[in-house]
């Protein structure tokens, strides 16, 4: 983990990178907000030594809360069923001169509700609404045939199966789910058909993000390492295009000596070509959209036009 302040006329900004095995996004904001606490307590009240969660980092915590039945099926779930798809981001070619950089886009408080409502009268939530716009972005940037079946994984906070998460520790609790739309749609409401549909069909499954989780914990515990990532690469891929809803930054538990951050977002790990993944924070319901990319000047400009249509994709679905 790496920590910094940068003071600039009269204000400053707080940068946190932390490496994803350490914690995900869920745990990030519980560990920001347990920092800001701990601040305040120390320096209003004199409280110390620091309180901070503790506990277990094991995976297998997702599986206490099952049925020994349940547990049993869940154990044996080794077989990914998020498909593999071929379809990637349209970066430039990879290059040793290429640079990490984050990009981002803000979608202003106003649209929220707009985004919000919209979706209820399709039966879509806020995720629905942002992937639908990712997608349709994405067969336009890319130049896809509109009768390309293309997928986009979710990540999916596998806290949802702990009923107590007080005795976990600070951990990566994330697994993915794959959206999948079987081609473009005549319009964007169709699109938002196809990915409302796929995403329900997940949802219905009580094992959701679980799938392949065994198999990842048989091939590094008992193979050697050379031998483990071939196995795992049998059933297992990480998704080229994928999307991270890390949700709200409650601005009142993220507040210093009360004195509540004026903005802020987080974004996920840095990925390298032609891997993307597109992270979604808001704070006061601005929402902040952003990338982490190993790329060039050239990539950063691609980067910027698909916010761009994303922005103009979510003006079509709010209309």
């Amino acid at each position: 983990m790496k920590v910094a302040v940068f003071n600039h006329n009269g204000k400053s900004v707080l940068c946190v990178v932390e490496n994803h095995m350490c914690m995900d996004g869920g745990d990030l904001k519980y560990f920001m907000k347990a920092l800001c606490k701990n601040y305040n307590d120390y320096i209003e009240k004199g409280v110390s030594p620091i309180d901070l969660r503790t506990g277990t980092r094991s995976y297998e915590s997702v599986y206490e809360d099952f049925s020994s039945g349940e547990k049993r099926l869940a154990k044996n779930l080794y077989k990914n069923i998020n498909s593999k798809d071929d379809h990637g981001f349209p970066f430039t070619p990879n290059s040793i001169r290429d640079k990490s950089f984050i990009a981002k886009r803000k979608i202003p408080a106003s649209k929220f509700d707009e985004i919000r409502f919209a979706g209820k009268k399709h039966g879509a939530t806020i995720n629905d609404m942002l992937l639908t716009a990712y997608f349709y972005a994405l067969y336009e940037l890319a130049g896809f045939d509109s009768r390309e079946s293309v997928s986009i994984s979710c990540a999916v906070d596998l806290r949802r199966h702990i009923k107590n998460n007080a005795g976990q520790g600070i951990t990566n609790h994330t697994a993915w789910m794959q959206c999948r739309v079987p081609e473009r749609g005549a319009n964007i409401f169709e699109t938002l058909n196809f990915v409302v549909h796929s995403s329900n069909q997940f949802k219905e499954d009580k094992f959701i993000g679980l799938h392949g989780l065994p198999l990842l914990s048989f091939g590094y515990k008992i193979l050697p390492l050379a031998a483990s990532e071939e196995v795992i690469k049998i059933g297992y891929a990480n998704p080229l295009l994928a999307m991270s809803n890390i949700g709200i930054l409650e601005v009142d538990k993220l507040a210093l000596e009360g004195n509540e951050p004026v903005d802020g977002f987080m974004s996920g790990a840095v990925k390298y070509k032609p891997y993307a993944l597109l992270s979604v924070t808001s704070v006061r319901k601005e929402l902040t959209l952003s990338m982490c990319v190993r790329g060039n000047e050239d990539d950063q400009i691609i980067v910027e036009k698909f916010f761009d249509l994303i922005v103009k994709n979510i003006d079509l679905l709010t209309e």
